[in-house]
């Protein structure tokens, strides 16, 4: 009986060390499995919220609140997260539909105009209650007047005066939160989509 019982001490010992081992990597794998669940929400979220900034562009075309209605666009389509996430939505004069944006649009707090062609909008400005401000590109305070929507092009065809359509591109930047702070505070994920503006009637 000694002797089975020494061996009976013998496994909960192991076991302990067994345990020791174990559980540090089954919640390691546990909150890698949590956070980038969340990390892949968010990064769908904001492909998503670029595809509709830039439908919504689209539609606008020339209309004189038409960054107003993009603004709005990615701010509906990103309300899976909280909207202090949202760090940035850039709204560029793409060359064609493989464009990228320009990096100086990225980091800057205000747009830049010729011959970037940038609308930068952050902070208040994507929370803002209505587009009242944001029609007149004479106004200084106006953000949307480094690449005034009433002058993008919307005819069919160059030939019309006003065309072909410009292109649009729409850049989304947000930062995600790490909730257990394995990976740091946070990370940041971006997504942009061009298309062209929709071909409207010269009139």
């Amino acid at each position: 009986m000694s002797g089975r019982r020494r061996r009976l001490v013998g496994d909960d010992g192991a076991a302990m060390v067994e345990a020791a081992i174990i559980t540090p990597i089954f919640f390691l794998v546990l909150f890698g499995v949590l956070e980038f669940g969340g990390a892949f929400r968010d990064y769908l979220t904001v492909n998503n919220a670029s595809q509709g900034g830039a439908r919504a562009g689209a539609i606008a075309g020339n209309d004189a609140d038409a960054d107003f209605k993009i603004v709005n666009a990615v701010r509906a389509d990103a309300a899976a997260m909280p909207s202090g996430q949202v760090v940035r939505v850039v709204v560029f004069l793409a060359s064609g539909p493989t464009s990228k944006v320009p990096p100086a649009c990225t980091t800057a707090t205000t747009g830049i105009g010729s011959p970037t062609f940038c609308n930068v909008y952050t902070g208040s400005q994507l929370r803002v209650p209505d587009g009242s401000g944001w029609t007149d590109c004479t106004d200084n305070t106006n953000p949307s007047r480094f690449w005034c929507p009433a002058t993008r092009k919307t005819a069919a065809t160059a030939a019309a005066g006003n065309g072909p359509p410009d292109y649009l591109g729409v850049w989304v930047e947000v930062s995600h939160p790490w909730i257990t702070g394995l990976f740091g505070n946070s990370i940041t994920l971006t997504s942009q989509t061009v298309t062209k503006l929709e071909a409207r009637a010269v009139s």
